[in-house]
């Protein structure tokens, strides 16, 4: 800070060139890495110095104390304002009037200071984007700076710092991007000079000294390092506490571990010193004071002590614990009002990159964050969708979910409901298993009763038998006895009656047998009927339980298909073809004529199929990589960054070759010789050093004689020369061996960024930051041609020569790239949102690939200069881009520690129209679908061929930006609307104006009345309903909210007006208000009725969409999925799908019935600010803010699978169907790793 000011040295060049900035400007951005000094460097060397009069009366100037933004940068700047005594209300009402008023800033310093001259700093600019999160805020924030920057009636200063990795983001706060490039000032890495004086002269000023040879030791550890400072700062400081008397030792620096491993040393030893309780703080503490951030790997967060204090927790032990890292310096700790509201903070974000165990607590947050926000966006979609059973959590995914302790009330409620429903289906399917079991058992006791009833009724008959036949003996005999021996009269009779009762006893006897017998065949029957009637029962309950078996086994495919499309989500960055893969079993589960694979399944596969353009991602670097090659036969690339390594890499599996580490600061450029034996590199420390690629050993050193840093290099094609360019605006052309400068050009007023050979070496390209480009003769070195630079001309940062007709592109820092055809301008390339850093042409002349600043490539028509595809994935500024040679590859480099490998071609590659030159906001098909009309920031509105993509017409009167298009519906008219306050009507086919409707106030958007005798326009002030015919008002519509949008309902009776708050529902016919729908918890910025309108559908600032019923305002569904504000809405033909387009720079589609969501469109680089359907449902078109529209194919699941069939390059591996099918057979798995055969459409 300033106290420290005669402790600060080494920055002095810079110091220069601030002041010299500030004297013809008010504004200065500080930009650089993190840990680069930006801070210090504002603190303790640009305001002492304005304090002590550098600037002409800057000594007598207002300096306000350093504001940083934090959560909510407005009360902070409120507060950095507050007077002395001004009560605590002040702050609240002064936030206020930010919020009402761009113009309160500029207002309250010109009334506090009365004329005087006011400085305001603005530290850790970048944390509007990573610690605000309300857009509200940071928009408020952001114009007041804007107005305060415009102000030309007071000589005001702003001076803000930033962290060069959020640079791309500017795009969103629109005029603040362009002040800002103007106040630009980067801080680079201090080289060793500069190092050495940093390190002596504070010590000198304290009469410390250093053993000999430690400060060149320090030099060596920490140059090139990205955040050195920080580093040496801490070792340093642990020095000092270890010193000799006044000398700084060597012993006390190999304790340490050197400069590198102090701080992780540090904190290493004073972490396992702790107690097992205090070291789960600590994790939770370090863990609370870094916030991920996907752009930019970590930023710290500034948090109050009391907020660490967790429930169960001992708050003595807490502040113990910290205590001891605040000591060490590995925490920083502010003073708050009492000790609870202390502030506290990283001692440097350095420690997320330099201690290894904070990098794993980290990963292995960053993990539970990833499967937290799944579980979060799982359960907002099944609230959504009127929480559908369907859309619960089975298997591993509630298995996962059941582990978590801090769900909130809605995932609490999801998880529960998930518990439930698993229960459920686990009950169901053990009754159905009993009810089975018991009717078994029902089935064989009636079996055994039938054979023991049989077997009775057997025997039974068997013994009446036996009983008959030997009475009719009997009877025989007494007959025979009778004839023969008649004289025995009495003992005859009596022999005779015994006989007769006999036979009588026999006849009862044969009757018995007889009845039993029937009694045995009715009960044989009545045993039939009821076997029937079980096998009735068994065959129902079979039945039953084939039903249940198929609905288990489909909602168990469900959850399979869902997990394994999370899966696939996870692996998009990673490993596209995982993903592809994972996705395209996601859906092989669900065979033909079987129920559809979900939603989530098919929407993985779409995105699966963009990614995977995606190849193989490098990641290895410790910094930001700034150099890209493909050897000459594909196998190999090549990579340099910031860390100052050079690394070689397998091109096809990503695994490392080498790991070059001979140059001793940044490393520029790269490229390879003609035959691929060797790898020429350019560097900060000056030197051209020349590699054996095979042995990954220098071969040849080059070095120019004071020619400073070496910018770029470039092999000629005959392998024997290089081209190379420097800090201090040289050009040389090297012979290798033996080693020999052959030319050397001093044309440039700053460094030479880049330099290219056209297809046969017989001139060469350089261009530099002064924004001059040179075409050279390569046998004589005399200027061929030049593209000289204008007043504004802004740095060349990247050149390259097309190998077929020998066009020139060059990159600017303007966001453009142009191209150049014999010295004079051919084409100017629109599109990226941030500065363009290089262009590489394809061997065959036909693309061009460009490498933005706003985080992505583009490949464009190099002939016609049409944008055909957008290569985003990376999560910083692209730095470099590449071909391989034959032309069937991309590779980037990124300032997000990565380079990538891409297919060159893309699949599902959507048309991509390109014409406006700044954002575009407005979208509408004409009623036949044969034209596409947008509007747009740069004042035009365009007219396209649907089809071709062709431009058909420029609208280009207004005098502002272009808010809203609309056809009329018999398709000939073309209603633009814009902030110059007018409506214009164009017709269409004359393509020449009809009439101009004047407003009192910006129009922000326009409707047709479906018979087209009626425009409805909003602004500001309300709604006018003008008479086409008579280009008069008719009727006017006041309401207390802005305008945002305007829908009629399909019969014209009914008019939606959005607003800040509220839906207002409009009679059209009385002018009356027949409803207000409420419920959304932000501005509204988009609505839709449905074909019926029985529906209206309206996009939000909150980040959902909605649909209500007309005229009830009934919510009847919720969409969330955007992060971030939901700027449009639109419903197809047959209002069966809704599109919405989100500031999370994408459009998703959803099913309109059930509130899934359908798919997720990509390729954006900056907010989607349109949507619209094509009239036949075939296509879904969406505008940007980066200035393109995109015409996307909504391709049937057929046409996927196919697709998919042609992409995949391997099979699944047995290790990943193990790890995500969990023992089950996978579908896409080969035994030989080749792709998946019959991968084809199959429904």
């Amino acid at each position: 800070d300033e106290a420290q000011q005669n402790l600060f040295f080494g920055r002095e060049r810079l110091e220069t060139a601030m002041i010299t900035a500030l004297e013809n400007g008010r504004s200065l951005a500080i930009v650089g890495p993190s840990g680069s000094g930006k801070s210090s460097l504002a603190r303790a060397g640009l305001i002492p110095l304005l304090k002590e009069g550098a600037l002409p009366g800057s000594e007598t100037w207002r300096y306000y104390p350093r504001l940083v933004p934090g959560r909510n940068p407005l009360r902070h700047l409120a507060r950095a304002l507050q007077p002395e005594f001004a009560p605590p209300i002040w702050v609240q009402g002064t936030v206020q009037n930010f919020r009402d008023s761009a113009d309160s800033l500029t207002d309250l310093i010109n009334q506090q200071t009365g004329g005087e001259t006011a400085v305001l700093l603005i530290d850790q600019f970048e944390e509007i984007f990573t610690l605000c999160t309300d857009e509200t805020i940071r928009r408020a924030f952001v114009n007041n700076l804007v107005n305060l920057f415009r102000n030309e009636n007071h000589g005001h200063i702003v001076v803000i710092t930033m962290r060069s990795d959020y640079e791309s983001r500017l795009v969103r706060l629109g005029d603040f991007q362009a002040l800002y490039e103007e106040a630009l000032v980067r801080v680079p890495a201090m080289n060793a000079a500069e190092l050495r004086q940093a390190i002596e002269k504070p010590a000198e000023a304290v009469g410390l000294k250093f053993e000999d040879g430690l400060v060149e030791q320090l030099i060596q550890d920490v140059l090139g390092e990205p955040a050195a400072l920080p580093l040496l700062q801490f070792t340093l400081l642990q020095l000092w506490a270890r010193r000799q008397r006044n000398q700084l030792t060597w012993t006390a620096y190999e304790e340490l571990g050197g400069a590198q491993q102090a701080l992780a040393a540090i904190a290493d030893a004073l972490y396992e010193n702790l107690s097992p309780a205090e070291q789960r703080i600590s994790r939770r503490i370090f863990l609370a004071l870094v916030q991920p951030d996907p752009a930019a790997d970590v930023t710290s967060r500034r948090v109050q002590r009391e907020t660490l204090y967790q429930t169960g927790d001992d708050p003595q032990l807490v502040d113990a614990v910290l205590e001891r890292f605040i000591d060490a310096r590995l925490i920083r700790l502010t003073p708050g009002d009492t000790r609870e509201k202390d502030r506290l903070e990283i001692g440097h974000i350095v420690l997320a990159r330099n201690w290894p165990r904070l990098l794993g607590w980290l990963e292995e947050d960053r993990v539970t964050r990833r499967r937290r926000l799944r579980l979060r966006a799982m359960a907002e979609q099944w609230d959504a969708t009127n929480r559908d059973p369907g859309a619960l959590l089975r298997g591993q995914l509630l298995a996962e979910a059941r582990t978590y302790n801090d769900l909130d009330e809605l995932e609490s409620l999801f998880v529960a409901r998930s518990i439930e429903a698993a229960e459920t289906e686990e009950r169901e399917k053990e009754a159905a298993r009993q009810r089975e079991l018991e009717m078994t058992r029902r089935s064989a006791r009636r079996l055994f009763l039938l054979v023991i009833g049989l077997t009775l009724a057997t025997i039974i008959t068997l013994a009446a038998l036996i009983m008959a036949s030997r009475s009719a003996s009997l009877a025989k005999a007494s007959q025979a006895t009778a004839e023969a021996n008649e004289a025995i009269a009495e003992a005859a009779q009596q022999t005779a009656e015994a006989g007769a009762t006999a036979i009588a006893q026999s006849a009862a006897t044969a009757a018995a047998a007889k009845s039993v017998a029937e009694t045995a065949e009715a009960i044989a029957e009545a045993e039939r009927d009821a076997a029937q009637q079980s096998a009735a029962e068994a065959a129902t309950a079979q039945a039953i339980a084939i039903n249940s078996a198929r609905l288990a086994n489909l909602s168990a495919r469900v959850a399979t298909a869902r997990e394994l499309s999370a899966a696939a989500l996870d692996q998009l960055d990673n490993d596209p073809q995982l993903a592809l893969l994972l996705s395209v079993e996601a859906i092989l589960i669900f065979p033909e004529d079987d129920q559809s694979p979900p939603p989530e399944a098919t929407d993985a596969l779409y995105r699966a199929l963009r990614a995977s353009q995606q190849d193989v991602t490098l990641a290895g670097h410790t910094d930001w990589v700034t150099a890209v090659a493909f050897s000459p036969d594909g196998q190999l690339v090549a990579t340099a960054g910031l860390d100052n390594s050079i690394k070689i890499w397998d091109a096809a599996t990503g695994q490392l070759r080498h790991d070059l580490t001979e140059h001793t600061a940044t490393v520029n450029d790269l490229a390879f010789s003609p035959d691929g034996r060797h790898l020429a590199s350019a560097s900060d420390d000056g030197l051209i050093l020349v590699w054996d690629t095979a042995a990954g050993t220098v071969v040849w050193a080059l070095q120019g004689e004071d020619d400073g840093a070496a910018r770029s290099v470039a092999y000629h094609p005959d392998g024997k020369r290089l081209a190379a360019g420097y800090e201090r605006g040289v050009a040389r052309l090297w012979q290798i061996q033996p080693r020999q400068s052959l030319l050397r050009r001093t044309d440039f007023a700053g460094p030479v960024n880049d330099v290219a050979f056209n297809a046969d070496g017989s001139q060469f390209a350089a261009g530099g930051d002064d924004g001059l480009v040179i075409l050279y003769d390569t046998e004589t070195g005399a200027p061929v041609t030049s593209v000289e630079p204008g007043s504004n001309t802004p740095a060349v940062y990247g050149i390259a020569i097309n190998p077929q007709n020998g066009d020139l592109a060059v990159a600017y820092a303007d966001n453009n790239v142009k191209i150049w055809r014999e010295g004079l301008p051919a084409l100017t390339l629109a599109g990226h949102s941030g500065f363009v850093f290089g262009a590489a042409y394809s061997p065959d002349g036909a693309r061009l690939v460009t490498a933005g600043g706003d985080g992505a490539a583009k490949v464009w028509d190099a002939a016609a200069g049409d944008l055909i595809s957008t290569l985003a994935g990376h999560n910083g500024p692209v730095t470099a881009v590449t071909y391989d040679n034959d032309g069937q590859r991309i590779a980037t480099a990124s300032q997000d520690g990565t380079a990538k490998i891409w297919i060159a071609r893309a699949s599902l590659e959507p048309r991509v129209l390109s014409g406006h030159n700044d954002a575009v906001l407005a979208l509408a098909y004409s009623p036949d679908g044969r034209f596409l009309a947008s509007g747009g920031a740069d004042n035009d509105a365009i007219l396209w061929d649907a089809a071709s993509g062709e431009q058909v017409s420029v609208f280009s009167r207004h005098d502002n930006v272009v808010n809203d298009v609309a056809f009329s519906p018999d398709g000939t008219l073309l209603a633009t609307g814009s902030e110059d306050s007018n409506v214009r009507l164009w017709l269409l086919e004359s393509e020449g104006l009809q009439a101009v409707f004047d407003e009192a106030a910006a129009v922000s958007s326009t409707a047709f009345s479906p018979d087209g005798a009626v425009l409805a326009v909003g602004t500001a002030d309300g709604i006018a309903l003008w008479d086409v015919a008579a280009e008069e008002v008719t009727l006017t519509l006041s309401q207390s909210e802005a305008v945002r949008d305007l829908a009629f309902n399909p019969d014209g009776r009914l008019l939606a007006a959005a607003g800040d708050t509220a839906v207002t529902l409009w009679d059209t016919a009385s002018g009356n208000v027949l409803n207000i729908i409420q419920g959304h918890e932000g501005p509204i910025n988009g609505l839709a009725f449905s074909r019926d309108g029985a529906y209206l559908a309206t996009a939000s600032d909150d980040g959902t969409a909605r649909i209500w019923q007309v005229p009830s305002g009934e919510l009847v569904h919720s969409f969330a999925g955007h992060n971030g504000a939901a700027l449009d809405v639109a419903f197809n033909g047959d209002s069966s799908r809704l599109a919405t387009g989100g500031v999370d720079k994408t459009a998703r589609l959803w099913d309109a019935a059930t509130g899934r969501i359908l798919r997720t469109i990509q390729g954006h680089t900056a907010a989607v600010t349109a949507v619209a359907f094509s009239p036949d449902g075939k296509f879904l078109t969406t505008a940007s803010k980066d200035s393109a529209i995109q015409i996307n194919p909504l391709n049937t699941l057929d046409e996927l699978l196919s697709q998919a069939g042609k992409q995949l390059i391997r099979g699944l591996t047995a290790a990943e169907c193990l790890q995500f099918r969990h023992g089950e057979t996978c579908l896409t798995e080969t035994e030989d790793g080749s792709p998946p055969a019959n991968i084809a459409p199959s429904r």
